[in-house]
């Protein structure tokens, strides 16, 4: 699957620096490709999120409640690395009640 981040061309760049610059895409690693299973991750956290945004917790609130690094959620939430099941579970069970 083409990377979502750099759009398949490996870079990104960097928009407020006085020079063009650009950094290895952070997702793929450079390689302009991200893992099929990647895919599934994103649709996950998009859903964990929006459901955490529509119940009103802030990122740090959910973390903190789950007792994880906020950086950690952030990135399950952006499909980055794979969302923990249990996390998913438990996040999903508090923020629909």
């Amino acid at each position: 699957m083409i990377c979502p981040s750099c759009e398949g061309i490996g870079v990104i760049f960097l928009p407020f620096s006085p020079k063009i610059k650009t950094l290895p895409c952070t997702r793929c690693n450079g390689l302009k490709e991200v893992p099929e299973e990647m895919k599934v991750w994103m649709e996950n956290g998009e859903l964990l999120k929006s459901r955490r945004i529509d119940k009103r917790f802030t990122l740090r609130k959910a973390a903190k409640f789950l007792n994880i690094d906020v950086t950690e959620l952030s990135n399950m939430e952006r499909g980055v690395i794979e969302p923990n099941l249990n996390i998913q579970y438990y996040l999903i069970k508090v923020i629909t009640q």
